[in-house]
């Protein structure tokens, strides 16, 4: 009995360290995007207002990060990206 309790113990565990990596390393995927967003827009543009900052370090979607980071490297106006941007 007590060893059956272990070996459930032992399985939630395991299965809380895999969720909690798995999502660590989401998250790290979508940090990764937000910096490339940024870095484009202030490569492209040298300032980028605070309140721009704040809005792509809002968004969580990956899919949606990388359609603004190509966006940010063809777009030619500032305004137009923020235009882009989900309210």
């Amino acid at each position: 009995m007590v060893r059956e309790l272990k070996t459930v113990w032992d399985d939630i565990f395991e299965d809380a360290h895999q969720q909690g990596l798995q999502q660590g390393l989401q998250q790290g995927l979508v940090l990764e995007a937000q910096e490339a967003v940024l870095e484009a827009l202030e490569v492209k543009f040298e300032r980028i207002p605070e309140q721009l900052k704040f809005k792509i370090k809002n968004i969580q979607d990956r899919e949606l990060l990388k359609k603004l980071h190509r966006l940010a490297i063809i777009i030619q106006d500032l305004a137009d990206f923020e235009k882009s941007l989900p309210n």
